[in-house]
């Protein structure tokens, strides 16, 4: 798995050597992805734009579930299609499961996505960033 910007992805669909592109994103740069592919006669898969709800019921293991969720949102940052956009828990277990995610994610190391105990690094690019920022402001407001 790669990530950059635009340079890095056009650099990897054109190359001789890639056989095959797997991308996930948005549906504008999916386009040019499938364009990029069906020039150069290369397999394509992509994932483009999901809203993927986890769903907790009361019966679930919790040690399990609080992994299922930190994955579905942490892994590359939350910036995966298949990102766990909403999560849905029973409300008989809701407040337990709330607690023990809280302090599972208060646990994840932020640093650098080279180093081997990171588990959550950068995003992609600063408007990626201004834009997550963007969305924790207004999550703020909305719990005042």
């Amino acid at each position: 798995m790669f990530q950059g910007e635009g340079e890095t992805g056009e650099a990897l669909c054109h190359h001789p050597d890639v056989a095959k592109l797997s991308f996930t994103g948005s549906v504008s740069t999916g386009t040019k992805v499938m364009a990029a592919g069906a020039e150069g006669i290369k397999a394509v898969t992509l994932e483009l734009g999901g809203k993927s709800p986890l769903i907790i019921f009361e019966d679930a293991h919790l040690d399990n579930a609080i992994k299922a969720t930190l994955m579905a949102n942490f892994l590359s940052q939350g910036q995966v299609c298949s990102n766990g956009t909403r999560v849905f828990v029973h409300r008989s277990i809701a407040d337990v499961f709330t607690e023990r995610l809280i302090t599972a994610t208060k646990a994840l190391k932020i640093g650098d996505p080279m180093a081997e105990d990171t588990t959550v690094g950068a995003t992609i690019h600063e408007g990626h960033a201004l834009k997550v920022l963007g969305y924790l402001k207004s999550a703020r407001e909305e719990v005042r």
